[in-house]
């Protein structure tokens, strides 16, 4: 049975605590990943196998039984909307022919577990190989001036694609790779570790878990901070902007890419920020715009924005 759903959960997996900083990988092989997604098909069959025996044990009307039945069977194929749209009905359903539905409500907050943590270990085995294709335009590489053994942090990375598009184009660099999830970061832990492409690197790479006002890298004398499409959903941007600029030496950059309100044209965010309203908050940080240049990709007009910390 295959099993489509990619739930949008924010989830500590049970049992470890988080700490912000650098993290270290949380497998110890490849195989352990493998066995911990073959745990979790076997836990979803489980769960398939208990939804039914409940409504058989139910003995409500054949009627009643199968299109409970049928609702759950859907919940095993649908996508993340539909498998919502399909628990639901199967509560209404099980209300109607008079079904206590509390077991089954148990059931369907373990099933969505399991698929979310399944998610998460395929996309974590498909980052162990990473594709040789990639969104990221040569526009976006030129206009970050990196070179050789610098120190390099992404905030707000979200996945792997940028840093591995960077890191094949240079050599001896130390890399940063930032993340406000625990989950993310303990996989891009994983893959640093695991990773033949990055084993076999002369830069090195760190995971990295910060926190809505702090990097977690003051200090760290980075040549450069990049921010990819992510600093207008920064909750506390003011204290953000001072980590960073503790986090930089005295001639680092902050690179932006960054999309702002009225640039993009379908599936915009609803958190995109006036240029305006960004570059001010950056002024009173002190940062000063040294070079701005724009581009269109898939129907959104991007601004990348290069600055230099100064003093407030």
């Amino acid at each position: 049975m295959k099993y489509f759903a990619f739930l949008v959960l924010i989830l500590v997996l049970p049992g470890r605590a988080i700490a912000q900083g650098l993290q270290t990988s949380r497998y110890a092989s490849a195989t352990q990943i493998y066995q911990a997604q073959s745990r979790a098909d076997d836990k979803i069959e489980q769960l398939h196998s208990q939804m039914l025996a409940t409504v058989e044990a139910s003995q409500q009307s054949p009627n009643a039984q199968f299109w409970l039945k049928q609702a759950i069977e859907k919940a095993f194929t649908f996508t993340n909307h539909q498998l919502s749209s399909s628990l639901k009905v199967m509560q209404d359903l099980g209300k109607l022919a008079g079904l206590d539905t509390s077991t089954l409500f148990q059931l369907e907050k373990e099933l969505k577990l399991q698929l979310t943590q399944k998610d998460q270990l395929d996309l974590l085995l498909a980052d162990l190989e990473p594709s040789t294709t990639s969104s990221i335009t040569a526009v976006e590489l030129d206009f970050y001036q990196i070179s050789n053994g610098y120190k390099v942090g992404e905030l707000g990375a979200g996945d792997l694609s940028f840093i591995h598009q960077l890191s094949s184009q240079m050599e001896n660099g130390v890399f940063y790779v930032n993340d406000i999830l625990p989950t993310s970061v303990q996989d891009f832990a994983t893959v640093f570790h695991l990773s033949p492409f990055y084993q076999k690197q002369s830069s090195t790479f760190h995971a990295v878990q910060g926190s809505a006002s702090s990097t977690y890298l003051e200090g760290r004398n980075l040549d450069v901070m990049i921010i990819r499409n992510a600093i207008h959903h920064f909750e506390d941007l003011p204290n953000m902007l001072r980590s960073i600029k503790a986090s930089l030496h005295a001639d680092g950059i902050l690179y932006l890419k960054e999309a702002f309100d009225g640039d993009c044209q379908k599936d915009c965010c609803p958190h995109l920020m006036e240029k305006n309203h960004l570059l001010l908050q950056l002024e009173r940080q002190g940062f000063q715009l040294q070079e701005q240049q724009t581009f269109q990709n898939a129907g959104t007009k991007w601004h990348l924005l290069a600055f230099r910390k100064g003093e407030v």
